[in-house]
């Protein structure tokens, strides 16, 4: 008998900057087989950390002020307990040496099959790289905005015409709350305000934060779709969300069409909180027990493969 296909639209491996938890490759295969995942979207953690010999590079940080705006960005460089900033420039993929690492590795493992999701930042990416991924099988791009230091206002228009150009759906990040600082940058309708004029497919992460005004927009779009993880997370964290809720997964599904709603784990982020950082795996259990049957499909497959074409 055939096997089941689950796909996971968004998870994240390697080492981050700020995160303690690594997104370890090997202990995702582990569980995920466990729980018959067949497929996984891969993406690099946010902010990945690349260690050298004696030197550790994080190719793209952001630096703020006293009063927590976003003044600049950077690449640092520490070897030999001395620290070095240069700024970034315009033409440049901080991301692509962690991009490929994550492609070798993903082209070894069998036991899953996992899609390329490279990362990007919208103010500092090369239209040749990103041509480059595509020919190497990319499925998405991956912006993960608030740990970049992005507001989707201050993007400018020639890279969402050159995603345009390219045919390729983005996966974007909102689940930072709106009520501190640049964390309530990447707000759902902020990323639809700065996008609606151009035909780009969009997964957005952590069910819009269940705006609603958001919430009529995607469902009323077919360039839009949403995944909820880390639910566990999320349900713990009130801020995340633009409303309060009893049952996050049950509100989730109640709120997005049938068609609108694609699995995702956002490995090593599928923690029960913040204090303890203890990895969540009962994801599934508690969807299958609110999810209709007959909507599950679509949800954990039919829906990713129609809209990312895979």
């Amino acid at each position: 008998m055939q096997k089941r296909r689950i796909i996971d639209c968004h998870s994240h491996f390697g080492e981050d900057v700020f995160y303690p938890l690594d997104g370890d490759m090997q202990e995702y295969i582990k569980q995920t087989k466990n729980l018959g995942i067949t497929d996984c979207f891969a993406m690099s953690v946010p902010c990945p950390k690349l260690e050298k010999k004696e030197t550790i590079v994080k190719p793209a940080i952001f630096k703020l002020n006293k009063e927590n705006q976003i003044i600049g960005h950077v690449c640092e460089t520490e070897s030999n307990n001395v620290v070095c900033e240069r700024p970034l420039n315009e033409g440049e993929d901080p991301y692509y040496e962690s991009n490929m690492n994550l492609l070798h590795q993903i082209r070894k493992e069998r036991d899953i099959h996992f899609h390329f999701v490279p990362l990007l930042h919208p103010y500092f990416y090369s239209e040749k790289n990103m041509i480059k991924y595509i020919s190497q099988g990319a499925v998405a791009f991956k912006i993960h905005g608030f740990s970049s230091g992005v507001h989707p206002k201050d993007i400018k228009l020639d890279f969402f015409r050159v995603l345009e150009k390219l045919n390729i759906p983005i996966i974007v990040h909102t689940d930072a709350s709106n009520n501190y600082g640049f964390a309530g940058n990447n707000a759902p309708m902020n990323w639809i305000n700065s996008i609606k004029d151009f035909n780009i497919k969009v997964f957005f992460a952590h069910a819009g934060r269940l705006n609603s005004e958001f919430i009529k927009v995607v469902n009323n779009d077919s360039r839009y779709i949403v995944g909820m993880a880390p639910d566990a997370l999320i349900s713990s964290d009130k801020k995340r969300l633009d409303v309060d809720v009893d049952n996050y997964i049950k509100k989730f599904f109640d709120s997005y069409n049938e068609n609108k709603v694609v699995f995702d784990i956002d490995y090593p982020w599928n923690v029960n909180n913040w204090e303890s950082k203890d990895l969540d795996w009962g994801f599934l259990d508690r969807i299958k027990n609110i999810c209709q049957e007959r909507n599950l499909e679509k949800y954990l497959k039919s829906n990713a493969e129609e809209f990312f074409n895979v």
